[in-house]
C-alpha cells in the first residue's frame, strides 16, 4: 500500500495491472477513499525518478524554447540542413529527441513504456513519421501502424494507438474529397486504397482490442478526414467504443462537431469517442484565411476557446454512458476541472472511458499526479528514425512557440524549483 499527497491530505491507493481486451481500459484499477483533486503543484511527484541531471537538461531545453528567435532561427537551420542532406541527427539525438520521443523504434521505445508503467501511467503510441508522401510510403506507414497495434495489445500500459490520417493519404486527395465527390476514377480508386488502409489499421485494432485515435490535422484537411472517423466509428463502435475522432476547440465549429456527433451516435446506435484538444497550426489557419480571402476558421481569442473546451467536455460527461473522453490537455484548470466533476459526480477515477493525456516530456505534473491519484492518465509517446520525426519535432517547438508560452513558463518554474527542493534536501534539516 501506498500513500500519496493530495491537496488535502493522503490518499491509500492500490494499482493491480490489468487489459482488458473489449473496452478502453486502464493499465490499472483504482478504488479512490478520499474526494481530493490531486496537487499539481506537487514537484515530487512530477519528478520522482529523473535525475538532478536529467532535470537540468530539460530546464536549459525549455529555457531555449521559450526564445522565439532562438526556436524560429533554429527551425530555419533544421529545414535546410535537411534539404542540404546534412547529417544533424546527431545533434537532435542529444538535445530535443530524446526529451519529446519515446524511441527510435517499438523495441526503443521499451524503457520510456515501463518509466511510464513504473508511474502508473500509459502510454499512447504515435509513429510521428510525416514524411510520407506517396503509395508505397503510405503503405510502408500502415505496416507500422498494424505492428504498433500489436505491440500495444502486448504490453499493460498501453490503452491507445494514433495516427494522422496524411500519414496514410495524400494531402492533396483529403482536401479534393472534404470540397465534394472525387470527379475522376483514378481519385475515386487512390481514396479507395485509403479506406483500404484504414480498415486494415482500424480492424487490427478491432482485433487486439486497443483503442486508436485519429488526430485532427489541418482545416482543409478535415471535412475528409472527420467523413473517415464517422465511417469507422459507425463501424466499430457499437459495443465498446473503439474509435476516437479528435476535436479541436479552437476552431469556431469544435463544440458543434461534438454536439453532432453525439446526438447521431444516439440516433443511429453507434458510441462516440472524442479526444478533445484546444489544437494546433492556430498561426498558419489564420494565414491561410488571410490569404484566400475567406472568414477565419479559428476562435477570436483565447477565451472563446476555453469557454467552448469546457462546453465540449460538459457534452461528453452528461453522455459518458455513451460515449468515451480523452482530455488532451496541458491546462491546469481543465485537468482540474474534469477531475472534480468526477469526485463530485461520484464517477470511478479509472472509469474506462474517461482518460486524461498529455504529450512525451511536458506536464509531468499533471499526468503523474493524476496517475497517482488513481485517475486514467497517459503520454502521448512519439517515436520513429530521428531523420524522419524532425518535422514533428518543428512543429512542437513552432506549437510552444504559438499558443504555449505560458506553459513552457509553468516547465520551468517548476522544474528549478525541485532543484531548489533537492538541493535543500541535500543540505539537511534546518537549511536556509
Amino acid at each position: 500500500m501506498r500513500r500519496i499527497r493530495c491537496q488535502t491530505g493522503s490518499i491509500p491507493l492500490t494499482h493491480p495491472a490489468t487489459k482488458t481486451p473489449s473496452m478502453i481500459v486502464a493499465p490499472h484499477a483504482v478504488v479512490p477513499v478520499a474526494s481530493a483533486v490531486p496537487d499539481f503543484s506537487d514537484t515530487i511527484v512530477a519528478f520522482d525518478g529523473r535525475s538532478d541531471a536529467e532535470l537540468r537538461r530539460a530546464a536549459m531545453l525549455f529555457r531555449t524554447i521559450a526564445h522565439p528567435t532562438l526556436v524560429a532561427c533554429g527551425t530555419r537551420a533544421v529545414r535546410v540542413a535537411l534539404r542540404l542532406g546534412l547529417p544533424i541527427e546527431w545533434l537532435l539525438r542529444r538535445t530535443i529527441f530524446p526529451h519529446f520521443v519515446g524511441g527510435t523504434s517499438l523495441e526503443t521505445c521499451r524503457p520510456t513504456l515501463d518509466r511510464l508503467a513504473h508511474r502508473r501511467a500509459g502510454a499512447i503510441l504515435d509513429y510521428a513519421v510525416e514524411s510520407a508522401h506517396d503509395e508505397a510510403g503510405f503503405d510502408q506507414v500502415t505496416d507500422e501502424l498494424v505492428r504498433a497495434t500489436r505491440f500495444a495489445a502486448a504490453h499493460r500500459a498501453i490503452p491507445f494507438a494514433v495516427f494522422k490520417m496524411t500519414a496514410v493519404a495524400r494531402e492533396g486527395l483529403l482536401e479534393a474529397s472534404g470540397r465534394g465527390p472525387l470527379g475522376t476514377a483514378a481519385l475515386r480508386s487512390e481514396y479507395d486504397r485509403v479506406r483500404a488502409r484504414v480498415d486494415r489499421i482500424t480492424g487490427e485494432a478491432d482485433r487486439a482490442g486497443i483503442p486508436i485515435m485519429i488526430d485532427a490535422e489541418r482545416v482543409r484537411h478535415q471535412d475528409a478526414i472527420d467523413a473517415i472517423a464517422l465511417e469507422a466509428m459507425r463501424r466499430f463502435n457499437r459495443e465498446r467504443t473503439l474509435v476516437l475522432t479528435t476535436v479541436q476547440l479552437y476552431r469556431r465549429d469544435g463544440l458543434a462537431k461534438v454536439e453532432s456527433l453525439l446526438e447521431q451516435g444516439r440516433t443511429e446506435g453507434f458510441l462516440p469517442g472524442f479526444k478533445l484538444v484546444r489544437g494546433a497550426y492556430l498561426d498558419e489557419e489564420r494565414r491561410l484565411a488571410r490569404e484566400s480571402g475567406v472568414p477565419d476558421p479559428i476562435q477570436p481569442d483565447k477565451a472563446a476557446t476555453d469557454r467552448d473546451f469546457d462546453a465540449a467536455v460538459a457534452r461528453c460527461m452528461h453522455a459518458i454512458d455513451r460515449c468515451a473522453l480523452c482530455l488532451g490537455s496541458h491546462n491546469e484548470a481543465s485537468c482540474r476541472q474534469l477531475a472534480q466533476a468526477m469526485i463530485d459526480r461520484g464517477i470511478d477515477r479509472a472509469h474506462p472511458r474517461i482518460w486524461f493525456s498529455q504529450l512525451l516530456g511536458m506536464s509531468d505534473h499533471l499526468t503523474f499526479a493524476l496517475a497517482e491519484a488513481g485517475f486514467n492518465a497517459a503520454k502521448y509517446v512519439p517515436y520513429g528514425p530521428v531523420r524522419q520525426v524532425i518535422p514533428y519535432l518543428i512543429r512542437r517547438a513552432e506549437e510552444n512557440m504559438s499558443i504555449t508560452g505560458g506553459q513552457t513558463g509553468r516547465e520551468i518554474d517548476l522544474l528549478e524549483r525541485e532543484l531548489a527542493r533537492r538541493r535543500r534536501s541535500a543540505r539537511g534539516p534546518g537549511a536556509g
